[in-house]
C-alpha cells in the first residue's frame, strides 16, 4: 500500500510554509492528488521531488564555483 502525506506535513519535512508547498503543486513541481479539499503526495513522488532539488542544487553549486559560467550541454541520444 502507498503512503501520502498531507501538505502539512510535507511543509514540516521540507521545513518550509504551508504555501511553499503548495506553490511546489501547483507548479507541477510536486505531483499531487487533490482529495477533497486537500491535496495528498505519494511518498514516492516525495522521493522524486527531493531527488530533482539536489541534482538542480548541485548544478546551481557547481555554475557558482565557474563565475556564473556555465558549460553547454551536450545532447546524449
Amino acid at each position: 500500500m502507498k503512503s501520502y502525506l498531507s501538505t502539512p506535513r510535507l511543509a514540516r519535512l521540507f521545513g518550509v510554509n504551508v504555501q511553499t508547498v503548495l506553490k511546489y503543486i501547483r507548479s507541477g513541481e510536486l505531483p499531487a492528488a487533490k482529495v477533497g479539499r486537500r491535496y495528498v503526495v505519494s511518498g514516492d513522488d516525495v522521493d522524486t521531488f527531493i531527488e530533482a532539488r539536489r541534482e538542480s542544487r548541485k548544478l546551481e553549486t557547481a555554475g557558482a564555483a565557474k563565475g556564473g559560467q556555465s558549460e553547454p550541454v551536450e545532447e546524449v541520444q
